[in-house]
């Protein structure tokens, strides 16, 4: 969203709070998985408070935006083994380099296997 803007705030007892009106990152929770990341912010797509803020892209309290869902998109493949968002991957072949690195396609004992068909569930 561009360079970063923070305003300092006074609060009760002289302290102060540091108030984000743009970033360009933050941590963002995946709540049913109960994981947390941080992830680019892309976009701010819908603010309650004003459409102003939105096409000058401010940041407040419970403003909605997208987010860059890679960091997330790692996670998932590496608990579950299974591929997330990944097209004709039925139709590709794959070299050796290439499953090694995808942590789907990894050969697994049986032990292994039986744990991530039980997270499957």
């Amino acid at each position: 969203l561009g360079h970063k803007r923070i305003h300092s705030v006074r609060t009760l007892g002289g302290n102060k709070k540091l108030r984000a009106l743009r970033l360009d990152n933050g941590n963002f929770a995946w709540g049913s998985e109960g994981i947390a990341h941080k992830s680019r912010i892309i976009d701010v797509v819908y603010n309650a408070t004003n459409n102003e803020m939105v096409r000058t892209k401010t940041l407040t309290k419970n403003t909605v935006v997208q987010i860059d869902a890679a960091p997330f998109r790692v996670w998932y493949e590496a608990h579950y083994a299974l591929p997330l968002g990944r097209k004709n991957l039925s139709e590709k072949k794959f070299t050796d380099e290439e499953k090694a690195e995808l942590p789907y396609l990894k050969k697994r004992s049986h032990r292994t296997q039986l744990k991530y068909n039980a997270r499957r569930k």
